[in-house]
């Protein structure tokens, strides 16, 4: 049975990093691929009047590639959601290396870039995506590893529906008052999706972490809050000139980071007490 057991984790350790390698390949294949498109298109779409039209087609032509391409890598759900993060995050970056190669450009990671056309327009420094892909990539290989997947998949939840909620706010409001209801919808549901990123990461976090030190899970769910907040500024920025501060939206992860990992710390407390009456 113990040889059984561990021809088992050995064949599962070799099929990941097949994995691994197959994903990465492609991802740094088609950020080269796209960087090597749009030096192209740099030169040909200034001519036409409805280049923005083609761009948009190439934008979701080539999000259906990477989406499709991580489903067939995956087993399971969990493992084609960390494939496409890792494969977007890493394409991302090697799309910035190819276009520094042939055009010099960006100068620097200060430099802005518009992102995305679809739905709206995404403009940020280029730091700010590369950011983002490196966290999708850390994500990413965590969920295909199966180290975590379980926090991660809960602290989605809270994310997705702070998501949800950010989008509905956010049209109302742009609508309230005359502005692009795409654009107000998108910031606003960056903002408060990741913000409540942050506080399900305290929250599941200190649930999870069951027999670790209290102030650990506190120590924890401030860090996770403080970085939601740090990004959920960063994201809202792609979209609208008049963000949040950075120390405000740092400030306000930090406190619903804390204040998830105190809420799962007193419902446990709770819990205990219950038992022993």
């Amino acid at each position: 049975m113990a040889w059984h057991s561990t021809v088992a984790r050995v064949s599962g350790i070799s099929r990941q990093l097949k994995c691994f390698i197959n994903i990465t390949l492609f991802s740094v294949a088609m950020g080269y691929l796209e960087a090597v498109v749009v030096v192209y298109l740099r030169t040909i779409l200034t001519r036409r009047a409805d280049w923005r039209s083609i761009e948009i087609t190439r934008e979701f032509a080539t999000v259906v590639m990477l989406v499709t391409f991580a489903v067939a890598s995956g087993r399971n759900a969990r493992e084609r959601t960390g494939a496409f993060l890792w494969i977007f995050g890493i394409w991302d970056i090697v799309y910035y290396v190819g276009l520094w190669i042939w055009l010099s450009w960006p100068e620097n990671l200060l430099t802005m870039d518009t992102l995305f056309y679809i739905p709206c327009v995404w403009a940020s420094p280029v730091y700010v995506p590369v950011c983002f892909s490196l966290i999708m990539m850390a994500i990413g290989a965590a969920l295909i590893a199966d180290r975590g997947s379980v926090w991660i998949r809960k602290t989605a939840l809270w994310a997705f529906w702070g998501y949800l909620t950010g989008l509905v706010l956010g049209g109302i409001q742009a609508w309230r008052h005359g502005t692009s209801i795409p654009v107000g919808a998108m910031g606003t549901s960056f903002y408060i999706g990741l913000l409540a990123a942050g506080f399900g990461f305290g929250l599941v976090g200190a649930f999870l972490a069951s027999g670790r030190p209290k102030f650990i899970t506190m120590l924890a769910g401030l860090g996770g809050g403080v970085l939601a907040g740090l990004l959920a500024m960063l994201g809202q920025g792609m979209f609208s000139s008049g963000a949040a501060s950075t120390l405000l939206s740092m400030s306000i992860g930090g406190v619903l980071g804390l204040a998830g990992a105190f809420t799962a710390e007193l419902a446990k407390h709770l819990a205990i007490l219950k038992n022993r009456c």
